[in-house]
């Protein structure tokens, strides 16, 4: 029996993979969206230079001498825009914003809004 399990598992594998086959290619909803997906991901350079572009023009907003308040709301501009597109740069960025809201009169309730430190990780508080 074992000679023939790897035949046997070709034959199980190739089964299961034919009844998945629903006939979705012939609903031409199906087709459409699957044509909208491929276009997406075809131009995910695009999207990707887009994304940045915005970051780095919010980057550009920060220089020296500005006001603690006026920083950790660009830096939270900058948080929101990497937080779904790389955690660990959103992670960077909430950081930034904890350590300034020493120097934020009147203080900013908590620690970060919208974030909490769970475990010494920073987690987005979904209200």
């Amino acid at each position: 029996m074992s000679r023939y399990r790897p035949f046997l598992f070709i034959i199980l594998t190739l089964a299961v993979l034919s009844g998945c086959h629903t006939g979705s290619m012939h609903n031409p909803e199906i087709k459409d969206i699957l044509e909208q997906l491929d276009k997406v991901v075809e131009d995910r350079d695009i999207y990707t230079q887009k994304k940045e572009g915005r970051i780095a023009g919010m980057k550009s907003l920060l220089y020296d001498n500005m006001s603690a308040e006026e920083r950790y709301k660009v830096y939270d501009r900058i948080y929101d825009e990497y937080y779904q597109y790389n955690l660990d740069s959103a992670i960077v960025y909430a950081k930034k914003k904890f350590d300034l809201t020493d120097g934020i009169t009147p203080p900013i309730s908590g620690p970060m809004p919208g974030l909490t430190l769970q475990n010494g990780i920073y987690c987005q508080v979904h209200t």
